[in-house]
């Protein structure tokens, strides 16, 4: 039985809306789902510079016409405030 992880239940979700590609980093909290994206032939766009990485897909889909969206790295993530 094959391995079953984010990429294995996400590729084809996404491949179904019409995602042809996904912006964000790798990283080992997202590998696993990044790594199965291409049997679906959805394509990785790296965003490592600026804009922010949530302003990839819109131009993308401004550009292009086409939907892409974007990953967040979970070890990037900024930290947030918990309550007093």
């Amino acid at each position: 039985m094959a391995e079953l992880n984010g990429g294995s239940v996400a590729g084809p979700l996404l491949a179904n809306e019409g995602v042809r590609f996904v912006f964000g980093l790798p990283s080992p909290e997202i590998d696993p789902l990044l790594a199965r994206l291409e049997e679906h032939g959805i394509r990785l766009g790296r965003s490592a510079t600026r804009p922010p990485e949530h302003t990839w897909p819109r131009a993308f889909n401004k550009t292009t016409g086409q939907v892409a969206v974007e990953i967040g790295n979970p070890a990037r993530a900024p930290p947030t405030s918990s309550p007093a």
